[in-house]
């Protein structure tokens, strides 16, 4: 189980391959290594932070806590919506605004492709400065022949990390943007004290994603899935393991970690992601 703060998180210190500047804290780390690696980032552009249009072997989801996220041209991700950036599906130019506030989750997708930490990236991406340069977005190097190469960054870092190139089979043609504002509460039958916000289950892999929201003194328990569990507290404050939790604090499990009590000090509402299941 882990438990983080923003207070308490560091930043990702992975080297420097998009345009702009990030002030941003890594509040979850999974296992390196296994297909459902992950992280989360709290993510607060200090200028407008770019990309250029590419994609990547491993899912997403993005939630817009403050302000709205420009993720192509003429397509935002506004305040309070939730976006599934699949694996394999393009998007971009993208544009993180100065000022906005950004939960990304970042998990193996479900083709089994994995994940790279941040200490992967880091080796990845010191390596990789010797050979050639990271500008605007983009990995430039001359080969052995002389030749010119461009690619994005984060693909070619991911190619050096796996030695081999990215097989890319996305299962979905484009991204998918959620409003939560138009879905409705539903009250857990068991307990009226609870209430979840479900907004969509994709792919075979049974990654799920959603809000609880916990009235004073409920409780409910994570853990007990085939699959790693990730919260983010977004009001309120909960307890758990012995710890409160107060707005922004990042909560995981790992699969089958649980049962682990979650309850609330306060009333409390939380982002819910429970990740694909590989075993």
């Amino acid at each position: 189980m882990q438990i983080r703060h923003p207070s308490e998180a560091p930043r990702t210190n992975t080297g420097k391959t998009r345009e702009g500047e990030m002030d941003d804290k890594v509040m979850l780390e999974g296992r390196e290594g296994t297909p459902g690696n992950y992280r989360l980032l709290l993510e607060n552009p200090v200028t407008d932070w770019k990309t250029p249009r590419h994609r990547h072997d491993f899912d997403q989801i993005r939630y817009a806590i403050q302000g709205d996220f420009n993720y192509a041209p003429g397509k935002w991700l506004r305040e309070g919506s939730v976006g599934y950036f699949p694996e394999g599906v393009y998007y971009g130019p993208q544009v993180k605004p100065a000022g906005t506030k950004l939960a990304l989750f970042q998990f193996g997708g479900p083709s089994g492709s994995g994940y790279s930490s941040n200490r992967q990236k880091k080796a990845a991406y010191e390596q990789m400065l010797k050979e050639g340069k990271f500008e605007g977005g983009v990995f430039t190097y001359i080969d052995a022949q002389g030749r010119k190469h461009n690619q994005d960054a984060a693909e070619a870092r991911r190619e050096r990390i796996t030695g081999r190139k990215i097989d890319y089979r996305p299962r979905y043609e484009d991204l998918i943007i959620m409003n939560p504002a138009h879905y409705a509460w539903l009250t857990d039958p068991k307990n009226s004290a609870v209430h979840y916000k479900w907004l969509g289950s994709f792919t075979e892999r049974g990654l799920k994603v959603g809000f609880v929201r916990l009235e004073q003194g409920a409780s409910i328990h994570i853990g007990e899935h085939a699959a790693p569990e990730m919260l983010l507290v977004l009001s309120g404050k909960v307890g758990v393991a012995g710890k409160a939790c107060a707005a922004h604090t990042a909560i995981s499990v790992e699969a089958r970690e649980g049962p682990v009590a979650l309850k609330a000090a306060e009333a409390s509402e939380l982002i819910y992601l429970k990740l694909h299941v590989f075993d």
